[in-house]
């Protein structure tokens, strides 16, 4: 059969640790939302599509599963305060949803650490007043928020409304004695983590300039962030061999979005203000690929996002070395040993899988 995906989006391994985990990232949520059109080299990822839409459509997927698995996250703490609760307004189902506080956990906090912005729409509030409600037995005063007159153009058709929905809405609130936090009425969507950015795949020749970090010519530049790479501090505090480049210091949407996907590989500690974070990493793009699946056996689903691998050390860390060898030990303990199958306590260094896992291909490190 013919095939008639013609476009080819590539993604090229740049040899630096952090880019490079985010496009590992990258090819396995593209491989859950769109396995066919996946190819891996040992040097780049490319997305097969029939269309630029296509292939937009394919890693707005993908971003959308990396921002509810890594960005948009309520702790277990945010959860069960229901008192902090937000809400919206649905206006298909014709209902109020109220949702907890959300924040980055881990990595994606170092990448982007900003309070959460309306996902759907808003109506700003006429004004806010004060009213005394009764939580738990107890009066206390909590924000309402006024709808205005008029509504906004694309919310036209709820204004005849108006009176019916600030009623049930302050009666949804005094209910739960939420506060009213927001500058106006979330509708069609809570507050989500997502960082901004541009997916924007186009065979243009207007080249505006030529990445910062890739160095690959671009018709889509912005300036260099920290959401890219946390050590670049803004656009005057990074420099480049490149020639081509100039300034100020641009990056290609390429870059900017895999930068986003760093999460998905790596695994962090956090220890007092501190948080120690480790990458697998290889010169073999396949090998970094290859044993993503196998590294996801030390994964911990922590539902305080203190960490994301677990061990059996216990303590608490002062020095960063100790972190390092708890998270070395921990792929030991979990990836390497096995039971011997005669003596059920008794465990052994597993040499095929050390194999696999360390120098099959090319060597990996941290």
């Amino acid at each position: 059969m013919e095939d008639k995906k013609q476009l080819i989006v590539s993604f090229p391994k740049l040899g630096h640790f952090w880019l490079d985990s985010g496009l590992v990232g990258l090819a396995k949520i593209v491989e859950e939302v769109a396995a066919g059109s996946l190819k891996v080299s040992e040097n780049a990822i490319e997305i097969a599509a029939a269309s630029a839409n296509e292939a937009e459509e394919i890693l707005k997927k993908a971003y959308d599963v990396l921002i509810d698995r890594y960005y948009d996250l309520s702790s277990r703490r945010q959860i069960s305060d229901e008192s902090s609760y937000n809400f919206y307004y649905d206006s298909q189902r014709d209902e109020f949803i109220a949702f907890p506080k959300k924040k980055p956990a881990g990595i994606a906090q170092i990448i982007y650490n900003k309070a959460p912005r309306p996902s759907g729409g808003q109506i700003k509030w006429e004004k806010k007043e004060k009213k005394e409600i009764e939580v738990n037995g107890k009066k206390v005063k909590r924000n309402r928020g006024i709808l205005p007159k008029k509504f906004p153009t694309e919310y036209k058709h709820l204004e005849i409304r108006r009176d019916e929905i600030q009623k049930r809405m302050e009666e949804f609130l005094d209910e739960r004695g939420l506060d009213v936090t927001t500058s106006g009425l979330l509708v069609d969507g809570p507050n989500k983590v997502k960082p901004k950015i541009t997916i924007k795949v186009s065979n243009s020749r207007n080249i505006r300039g030529y990445c910062y970090l890739c160095g690959q010519p671009s018709d889509r530049l912005e300036d260099a962030n920290q959401t890219i790479f946390p050590l670049i501090t803004g656009s005057s505090g990074v420099l480049s061999f490149n020639s081509e480049v100039g300034g100020p210091e641009k990056v290609c949407w390429k870059c900017t979005l895999v930068g986003k996907f760093v999460p998905a590989n790596g695994f962090y500690m956090k220890q007092g203000d501190n948080i120690y974070c480790f990458f697998p990493y290889s010169v073999s793009l396949q090998k970094m690929i290859d044993i993503y699946d196998i590294f996801q056996d030390v994964k911990y689903e922590d539902p305080d996002y203190f960490k994301n691998f677990n061990h059996s050390l216990g303590g608490y860390y002062q020095h960063p070395f100790e972190v390092t060898f708890a998270f070395l030990y921990t792929l030991y303990e979990k990836l390497l040993l096995r039971k011997k199958e005669d003596e059920e306590k008794e465990e052994i260094l597993d040499l095929e899988k050390l194999f696999g896992v360390t120098i099959e291909r090319a060597p990996l490190e941290f």
